[in-house]
């Protein structure tokens, strides 16, 4: 099973614009994967610097791990 689990708002589960989030667990260690990285440039898009939004996205990582993961 795939880390990217789609993200379905109500009423809206055909919408191809829907953001995808990283199914809960507890949090990553080491090398950001393909999909936690696609899904930071995602967050980095609809949410600029708002760190905390872009954790909601990937539920592997952490607001300090995300903010480093910024400056790389």
């Amino acid at each position: 099973m795939s880390l990217v689990e789609r993200h379905e708002t109500a009423g809206d589960s055909d919408d191809d614009d829907a953001v995808p989030h990283i199914a809960q667990g507890t949090e990553a260690t080491g090398r950001w994967s393909n999909e936690e990285h696609d899904l930071f440039i995602r967050g980095l898009e609809l949410y600029g610097k708002g760190w905390k939004n872009i954790a909601n996205l990937i539920k592997t990582r952490t607001v300090v791990q995300i903010r480093t993961h910024s400056q790389k």
